[in-house]
């Protein structure tokens, strides 16, 4: 029933759901520190959510915070 309102509607069907993982896994899926995600989350260069002292993260927020980078800069 929800599919065929969400396919009705033009919300996002279950597939292309983004589950929220805690930061642990966070840190895991990103190859970094918890401690690093925090500081990145007060340099307001990654989003965290939050309620009450749980605090999640989506992997898309965790794939944006990393660039493409082509070129190395020469200092």
């Amino acid at each position: 029933m929800f599919s065929c309102l969400n396919e009705m509607e033009g919300y996002a069907t279950m597939a292309t759901h983004d589950p929220y993982i805690n930061g642990t896994k966070a840190a895991d899926y990103a190859g970094c520190s918890a401690r690093t995600l925090r500081r990145r989350v007060a340099e307001g260069k990654l989003t965290a959510y939050r309620s009450g002292r749980i605090v999640r993260y989506k992997k898309s927020d965790l794939d944006a915070m990393f660039t493409r980078t082509d070129t190395w800069a020469v200092n």
